[in-house]
């Protein structure tokens, strides 16, 4: 009988909240007098980012030498009240080949709008590009949470324990694969990446697992996030 137990060990990805473009209202001159001074309302404005929707498929430019490079292209972009890309800039770059896939892919990338007080809004959004070998995608940043002041990290609350394969059981291999994982807000495991490898039959029968698992989402001030974890699958022999 073996068994897995999940250990979230860190954060990997950061907070990049987004900043919400706002418009200012001016009230019209009457007679060529100075607007009258109003009162600020006490109400607080009601903001939300920008969301990621719908992301291109991409990969590793043609040409691109073995060992595939591996990293983060960090791109920011404009996003529209409709929530189309009007433009995109690279913030971190890595290489120029990969900077260049990226910013495209940015580009393709459309989302649920920014609102301020309930209406679409424009926005500006940090989406990154995880250059993974062979598969490498897209997230947007500030959906994710790290750690800090009022954010607490999910929970596996349901963590069924890999199977092994026939080649791992026969060989009685004992080890962990530490998976890379990203946890939405419902806490339902939306990617799923080996980080660090064992075996690689018992590599995929622990991304296999981990994507079964359920969490208690993180929070930030109590309200449900996502967050990207590393957990740990331990394969033991009895």
């Amino acid at each position: 009988m073996f068994h897995s137990k999940p250990v979230l060990l860190l954060w990997v990805v950061g907070i990049a909240a987004a900043g919400i473009m706002l418009a200012k209202n001016s009230s019209p001159a009457q007679r060529g007098e100075h607007p009258p001074e109003t009162a600020a309302s006490s109400a607080p404005e009601r903001l939300t980012p920008a969301r990621l929707w719908r992301a291109p498929k991409i990969a590793y430019p043609d040409g691109t030498s073995t060992p595939l490079p591996e990293g983060t292209v960090t791109v920011r972009v404009k996003v529209s009240e409709h929530g189309t890309v009007n433009s995109a800039v690279v913030a971190h770059p890595l290489n120029p080949a990969l900077d260049a896939t990226a910013e495209a892919s940015a580009l393709q990338c459309t989302f649920i709008p920014a609102t301020k007080n309930g209406t679409p809004a424009p926005a500006e959004v940090s989406v990154d590009v995880i250059f993974v070998s062979p598969h490498p995608y897209v997230i947007a940043a500030n959906a994710i949470y790290g750690i800090s002041k009022g954010v607490t990290p999910p929970h596996a609350i349901l963590a069924p324990d890999p199977e092994y394969t026939d080649a791992a059981r026969e060989a009685k291999l004992s080890g962990t694969v530490v998976l890379w994982v990203l946890v939405n807000e419902e806490g339902v495991p939306e990617r799923v990446k080996v980080q660090r490898s064992f075996d690689a039959g018992l590599d995929q029968k622990a991304v296999d697992a981990v994507r079964k698992w359920k969490f208690e989402p993180a929070r930030k001030n109590g309200q449900p996030v996502a967050m990207m974890i590393n957990t740990e699958v331990n394969f033991r022999p009895n």
